[in-house]
């Protein structure tokens, strides 16, 4: 990571479930397992570390072993509204960035560009289309 290269200090959050294979062995990362979904335990990660950015790349449902309705809005949706509420407070909080999916676009998902409109498909991309928004509406 390149903040962590350049001596930033970076915290990884991990869910609950034990699941490390994407964060494993990351250089300069310290871990801490969080569950999201959580509000009080998100707000008490964020006061605990007050973050000048965060990176969200949490995702559920994006494989077909993951097809929990209320599990895929908790993951994709609820945590970000948690994590957006608690850096309201984070003095000289800078960036939050939401990754998001190609999912989004949906049936409109022949090659299209960044401004084209998204026309989501299934619960995953519906819920990351309105992560996308919620985000957009909180950065106004």
């Amino acid at each position: 990571m390149a903040v962590a290269a350049r001596g930033g200090r970076v915290i990884g959050v991990e869910s609950p479930s034990g699941i490390d294979w994407r964060t494993r062995r990351m250089p300069g990362v310290e871990m801490e397992r969080l569950d999201l979904c959580r509000k009080a335990d998100v707000l008490a990660f964020i006061e605990r570390n007050q973050p000048l950015a965060i990176y969200n790349c949490a995702a559920y449902g994006a494989y077909s072993v993951q097809a929990d309705p209320q599990r895929i809005f908790d993951v994709n949706l609820l945590a970000v509204r948690h994590m957006l509420d608690a850096v309201r407070g984070v003095p000289g909080f800078q960036a939050f960035v939401q990754a998001g999916s190609s999912s989004e676009y949906g049936f409109n998902c022949s090659a299209p560009r960044e401004d084209a409109a998204t026309e989501p498909d299934s619960d995953y991309a519906v819920s990351k289309v309105a992560a996308t928004q919620l985000v957009r509406m909180y950065a106004q």
